[in-house]
């Protein structure tokens, strides 16, 4: 199946959900679970929680890719191709949807935002440049290949707002332990690259936009 072919991909209900499960279902629960515990203090951002995310992503990345590849899905069709013209679409659309982000995060009040879970990580990040790079990289590809070249493409066939929404619900529901402005600015984020994604089927720039979020926001 190639990248073309999968736009009109349909598969059997129960494989997106699979793939939700594999790819998405530790952090998933982690996030709800967060939100049960009313928001504790998350994970210090350091060196050894980002190798931790990302030796988490490739045992999930591996076992959701063999689940495809079982499947008969041709997987390294799925990844992104990177290139120029797309780079700067990232830059476009990671200019854009950061804009887009902090106008919502204007309809917060200031003792609002300090109370935020993310904004107390953040604060606390202590990360060098290299891991937080090889990091970023790698959630971008993760991410946006199972949320967009897969998930959003198993369900294009029931129409654009199903498709985005649920990719969209599924960013969000592993993003809940950051708190409401959390949530507000991943929605938003998400939306940007869903509907570039929507319309133009290219998964680069989306990829190249996540990758800048992750660093920029740990080097601000």
């Amino acid at each position: 199946m190639s990248q073309e072919q999968s736009q009109s991909y349909s598969p059997p209900s129960w494989e997106p959900l699979l793939v939700v499960a594999l790819a998405f279902g530790w952090a998933i629960f982690g996030s709800m679970r967060a939100v049960e515990l009313g928001f504790p203090n998350g994970p210090a951002i350091s060196d050894s929680w980002l190798l931790h995310i990302t030796l988490t992503e490739v045992l999930a990345g591996v076992a959701t890719f063999a689940l495809l590849h079982f499947r008969g899905y041709l997987v390294l069709r799925m990844l992104p191709v990177p290139n120029l013209r797309d780079s700067v679409w990232g830059l476009f659309l990671f200019l854009l949807a950061t804009g887009l982000s902090m106008l919502v995060a204007g309809g917060f009040s200031r003792d609002q935002i300090a109370q935020q879970p993310i904004v107390a990580m953040v604060a606390s990040a202590h990360v060098s440049m290299p891991i937080l790079v090889v990091t970023a990289m790698l959630n971008g590809v993760f991410e946006e290949t199972f949320l967009l070249a897969y998930l959003q493409r198993a369900v294009h066939a029931h129409g654009a707002s199903l498709a985005i929404g649920v990719s969209l619900l599924v960013r969000v529901l592993y993003h809940l332990y950051q708190g409401p402005l959390g949530v507000m600015e991943v929605l938003t984020f998400g939306a940007v690259l869903s509907l570039f994604y929507w319309r133009s089927g290219r998964l680069w720039p989306a990829v190249f936009a996540h990758m800048l979020a992750d660093v920029v926001s740990l080097c601000a």
